[in-house]
């Protein structure tokens, strides 16, 4: 069986810790796990952590995938799903109901309060398996090494957690304060997990300070540091007792690890401890459950949380001083704590979910390839990912989508389920191809790695070039981005050039309308609201080229106005005082399906966008496609297709470099074109009064965009796969 984990690794906090134990004790049980790191690797690597490098994989294809990290996400999924998640506060989020249910094969939960909180947020139970954490009894031992830093003080309590209310720390600190003073042979030992990079603890450290240096206070010391296993386990059996208060928590690990080391605890009678520490190696500290609306998100069932009684707990420290309950963790009861057990109940779960039953074997399809790409979105690479995919189908080929657009964020597009591409079965080693911006690519891919890239600017960021070194192909769109390539150091045997696919059944001058023409000229504009597009350019020729008493109206179809940044905002409105007096411009800014994309073109009488750079230029193509006089800056990737027969290629007055101000970093220093306002302000008024004359070409517009259907570019497509598949 194959897994595929991935998650955090290579950071001292609790969920790493986890996919570090489980995935590698999955591995000893001869299933073959890769695993994939959200986070940086640390230099130096520790030498128990090699064993995940040389185990890496930035994506494939998995029998299953085990995704445990924060937050939820359901996007990039390799094979049938298995979310891994934890869980402290009442009902879980309601945003995680639907994907959970439309994308997740299995809810891995820690233990049975999570269990209960996943159900009452409306995941249906049979959804959701227990899987309880674990130790390594070969660290965590009774009777092993200890530290004796603490060993003048009588009785040492110790805390192991973040220091956040959740976790109880204040309670602690106000019961500890309560129960002693200076003249007592106590100290509050605190070790501080996640303070690096997790929980916001300034204000706790900061009291904890205060604490220490009234002398009246009972002794307190305190570890920010990480610590092995090792020295973990040494803590432990230097403390005659762990305290941990919690007002809400997952499983509570270190009550686990400290009863392995022969430690007793003092807990909250509440949730997960419950399940399995014995009642009579601990000191129960009694409370009331205080159910709450949430604030922050919306939830179908309330939250919740452990209150202790502050009381109680001052009465069980002073107990704790005189008398202990008595641990008993022999090697059999580690063992049924232990990460490997915890292992064992997940890899019956994963292959009862996925594996062939006995007697039965996987067939897989002759030709298949694995595309990993946006799939959802109305971006250009979805847009033409949705179309690859029906390409492939027509041709016989089977292909297996890794989708790395958000679900969540995404609803479903053209009538294409997604996620029934997303469960297409492919053998381990499918040719993959990688058909996104050259900042989203993955390495160490276990198989044929092809990458499918563009660019915008005069030449590919320089960061991109170790991943095309890695690369067994690279496809470009282009001859201007194959020109690129190559002065990136790629050698024309492993480059080709495949035109990305246009939908000209839907894109056509014939078909509905959004209105009807009237007496307006209509000229359109399609663009991300971003300075590339040249946007400002257009305003400011608009300007120049129309007097409000024309018959012509501008339409700006335009996304991510919202998300622009605050200067672009500033210079919209700006130019919006200058532009009263100038002939209308109406700007649209919602979604709409591509069906209401093609009724638009046909709505309007030209095209126009002077763009400052193309990967591609794909509304330029839509507009050709639908017989419109298209107006376009003649570089980058869209002069490939354009002509002078077909469009009217706008002038550039030369290049200019990237300004530093540019919101996107990896366009800074670069160059980009420097279209012509003088030439846009011609070509606006003289498609105005000549439309007329133009039937020639908008026809020779809508024979170039034709070429591109998906049936007529699938062959160069498939040609460059056809030598993985030999």
């Amino acid at each position: 069986m194959d897994v595929f984990w991935d998650g955090p690794f290579f950071r001292a906090a609790s969920f790493d810790h986890v996919n570090r134990a489980l995935s590698r004790s999955l591995a000893a049980r001869n299933i073959n796990v890769v695993v994939h790191a959200w986070d940086a690797v640390p230099n130096p690597v520790p030498e128990d952590w090699k064993w995940f490098l040389a185990h890496r994989a930035g994506f494939k294809t998995a029998d299953a995938h085990v995704r445990h990290g924060w937050p939820p996400t359901f996007s990039s999924r390799m094979g049938p799903f298995f979310l891994l998640q934890h869980w402290e506060a009442g009902a879980v989020p309601k945003s995680w109901i639907n994907p959970i249910r439309r994308y997740v094969r299995r809810v891995l939960v820690v233990s049975e309060a999570v269990r209960d909180m996943f159900v009452a947020g409306g995941i249906p139970a049979e959804m959701i398996s227990v899987i309880p954490l674990g130790i390594n009894p070969h660290h965590f031992y009774a009777g092993g090494p200890r530290c004796e830093r603490w060993d003048r003080y009588a009785t040492r309590f110790l805390f192991v957690g973040g220091l956040i209310s959740r976790k109880g720390i204040d309670i602690l600190l106000s019961a500890y304060q309560k129960a002693f003073d200076a003249d007592h042979s106590v100290i509050l030992i605190i070790k501080a997990v996640g303070s690096q990079f997790a929980y916001d603890d300034a204000s706790i450290l900061d009291a904890l300070e205060a604490f220490r240096s009234d002398p009246k206070n009972p002794a307190i010391d305190w570890i920010t540091d990480n610590l092995t296993e090792e020295a973990m386990a040494s803590l432990y059996r230097s403390a005659s007792v762990l305290v941990h208060p919690y007002r809400g928590e997952g499983f509570g690990l270190p009550l686990l690890e400290a009863m392995a080391c022969g430690i007793p605890i003092i807990v909250s009678d509440f949730g997960p401890a419950r399940e399995f520490v014995p009642r009579e190696n601990a000191l129960w500290i009694s409370g009331n459950v205080r159910y709450f609306t949430p604030e922050s998100y919306e939830s179908q069932g309330p939250g919740w949380y452990f209150e202790p009684n502050e009381d109680h707990l001052v009465t069980l420290l002073r107990q704790a001083t005189e008398r202990l309950p008595v641990v008993h963790s022999g090697a059999e009861w580690s063992q049924s704590w232990s990460w490997d057990h915890a292992a064992e109940e997940l890899a019956a779960i994963l292959k009862s979910e996925v594996m062939p039953r006995e007697g039965t074997t996987k067939v897989y399809p002759e030709k298949a390839v694995l595309w990993r790409a946006p799939g959802r979105s109305p971006s250009g690479y979805g847009q033409a990912t949705r179309l690859w995919l029906k390409a492939f189908q027509h041709h016989g080929v089977a292909v297996r989508l890794l989708d790395i657009d958000d679900p969540v964020v995404y609803a479903r597009h053209e009538g294409i389920d997604v996620a029934a591409w997303e469960d297409v079965a492919v053998p381990s080693g499918t040719p993959a191809v990688q058909f996104t911006p050259g900042f989203a690519l993955q390495s160490d891919y276990h198989g044929p790695n092809i990458v499918y890239t563009m660019w915008e600017t005069d030449e590919w960021p320089h960061s991109w070039k170790l991943q095309l070194e890695q690369a067994d192909h690279v496809i470009v769109p282009s001859t201007w981005d194959y020109e690129k390539a190559l002065r990136m150091g790629v050698a024309s045997d492993r480059l080709s050039v495949v035109p990305l696919p246009l939908d000209t059944d839907k894109f056509h001058p014939d078909g509905p309308k959004l209105w009807p023409m009237d007496h307006r000229f209509r000229f359109l504009s399609v663009f991300d609201w971003q300075t590339r597009k040249g946007w400002d350019i257009l305003l400011r020729a608009w300007a120049q080229a129309f007097r409000s008493t024309d018959p012509v109206v501008l339409i700006l179809k335009v996304t991510k106005i919202s998300t622009a940044s605050q200067a672009q905002q500033e210079q919209w409105r700006a130019m919006r005082k200058d532009l009263s007096n100038t002939a209308p411009i109406v700007l649209l800014d919602s979604v709409v399906s591509t069906a209401e994309m093609a009724a638009l073109y046909r709505s309007v009488h030209a095209f126009v966008l002077p763009t400052r750079g193309e990967g591609w230029g794909l509304p330029i193509l839509e507009a050709m496609a639908s017989g419109l006089p298209v107006i376009a800056t003649d570089w980058s990737g869209s002069s490939v297709f354009m002509n002078r027969k077909n469009s009217l290629p706008l002038a550039i007055d030369g290049l200019e470099r990237v300004p530093d101000s540019e919101p996107f970093s990896l366009f800074r220093g670069q160059q980009w074109a420097k279209p012509s306002l003088e030439d846009l302000i011609e070509k606006l008024r003289w498609v105005f009064g000549h439309y007329q004359s133009l039937d020639a070409l908008r026809n020779e517009a809508r024979r170039t965009a034709e070429d591109y259907h998906p049936d007529r570019v699938a062959s160069a497509l498939l040609s460059v796969l056809e030598s993985f598949w030999a």
